[in-house]
């Protein structure tokens, strides 16, 4: 009995890996085209996502930096009513959400218009989070503020949630090792898909 597989066999297997490879590469180019094209309209609240930690320094992560600084810049264009920081830690450092307020009010951001998600771990819990926030005070619509990457992926889960309307501004940082993060959200997109998203009530 052979072990070997004929070389039809192969040739079919080699079709198919050929064609999940290029499906795979051409769902990273959606992606990524999707979040590097802004979508503009009328939000109160910029939700600001956390990415990387906190530095030695103390300063958020320079991802996380430019993820607020993009909302800083989108504050002088569209007027936000609400800054929501959104991130949490599990090692003992200070949260991350407090870090990202205290550089927002640095450069210029009154603390009084800065709410923290302390429980923003996950893109899932930051989504679940900024829909309850958004119905207990009443405020309409949501700027979602991350890396390009990441943007498909929270709009969706936010729209699953029940948030409406939901726009996006990128940040400016763009990153060689983007392609890896670009490959991880491809797989985590179609995860997200089939996650439940229980609505609060009311929503």
């Amino acid at each position: 009995m052979s072990f070997l597989f004929p070389r039809k066999r192969w040739t079919r297997i080699g079709w198919a890996a050929g064609l999940f490879l290029a499906l795979y590469l051409l769902a990273m180019a959606a992606l990524a085209w999707d979040g590097l094209h802004d979508r503009v309209g009328r939000a109160e609240v910029a939700l600001v996502l956390g990415g990387g930690g906190i530095d030695p320094d103390g300063w958020p992560s320079r991802r996380t930096r430019s993820r607020l600084d993009r909302a800083i810049e989108l504050d002088r264009e569209q007027s936000i009513r609400i800054f929501l920081v959104s991130g949490g830690n599990g090692r003992g450092q200070r949260d991350e959400s407090e870090i990202m307020a205290d550089y927002l009010v640095a450069h210029g951001i009154d603390r009084s218009r800065i709410a923290l998600d302390h429980g923003g771990y996950t893109t899932y819990d930051s989504a679940r989070d900024t829909a309850a926030f958004l119905q207990a005070g009443g405020w309409h619509g949501v700027w979602v503020v991350t890396q390009y990457f990441h943007v498909p992926r929270t709009r969706m889960a936010l729209h699953r949630f029940g948030v409406e309307p939901v726009f996006s501004a990128h940040a400016r940082l763009i990153e060689a090792h983007d392609l890896y993060f670009l490959g991880r959200e491809a797989a985590a997109w179609v995860d997200y898909w089939f996650k439940p998203y229980p609505r609060t009530a009311g929503s």
